[in-house]
């Protein structure tokens, strides 16, 4: 389970309402979850917009 997934759990969240809060696509933060996409492959702005979606700091999600 990645750090974004716990947190995303944590807070209640589906994937549906991180991706309408964000404006990240939802294929792309399953991606992330699933380990598809690498964090390393993963644009810093995405990782904000996600982060703040989530209420965290984007250090929290990449730690």
């Amino acid at each position: 389970m990645t750090k974004i997934e716990k947190i995303r759990n944590e807070k209640k969240l589906s994937i549906y309402q991180v991706s309408k809060l964000s404006g990240v696509k939802v294929t792309t933060i399953s991606n992330i979850e699933k380990g598809i996409s690498n964090l390393d492959g993963v644009r810093l702005g995405t990782l904000k917009k996600i982060s703040k979606a989530l209420g965290v700091p984007v250090t929290e999600i990449i730690e």
